[in-house]
């Protein structure tokens, strides 16, 4: 896959990532859960990023003022693997591809804010597709998110979208 650390990074995947094991993940800035703050980081994917290991994610933000950007494919088999993951304050996710997660416990969306007062943005565009096999398409946890949505939220578990506390907003 590929990372960066620190600030102001934009990853570009306009071919092809596939990783396999536990915790290996396609397109991450910050790295993993162990550098966390890193402001203004974006992803940008056109093309493919398939994950097949457990803990593994396809895009994976940590910290604030982030952005996935996803036309293409991102995709996790194994199990506890959010396929797009989103974690700090003003943390946006925009999809016109699609975004896909068939292993067990795996929300193809996971946003979390990580603070009450802290905000995030998921926005599924018209064409976009997100599913998750067994968990929710889009799930977020913690302060105020909103969730838009032009293209197709689907579940095979019993809720497509899982919207935690705060003050959320739902746009269909």
């Amino acid at each position: 896959g590929m990372a960066a650390n620190e600030t102001g990074n934009t990853l570009i995947n306009n071919g092809s990532i596939a990783t396999s094991g536990p915790n290996a993940y396609g397109m991450s800035a910050a790295w993993g859960q162990t550098n966390v703050g890193q402001l203004n980081n974006t992803l940008v994917n056109t093309g493919s990023v398939t994950t097949s290991g457990s803990n593994a994610r396809a895009a994976s933000i940590i910290g604030g003022s982030g952005t996935i950007n996803n036309s293409g494919n991102l995709s996790t088999s194994g199990a506890n693997s959010p396929t797009a993951y989103l974690q700090g304050n003003n943390d946006t996710l925009v999809n016109t591809g699609t975004i896909t997660a068939t292993g067990a416990d795996s929300d193809a969306v996971f946003s979390n804010t990580a603070g009450s007062s802290f905000t995030a943005t998921i926005e599924n565009r018209a064409g976009g597709q997100i599913f998750s096999q067994s968990a929710a398409a889009v799930r977020t946890l913690n302060g105020a998110s909103t969730v838009i949505n032009a293209g197709l939220l689907q579940s095979g578990g019993t809720t497509a979208i899982s919207m935690g506390n705060g003050a959320n907003t739902l746009i269909l």
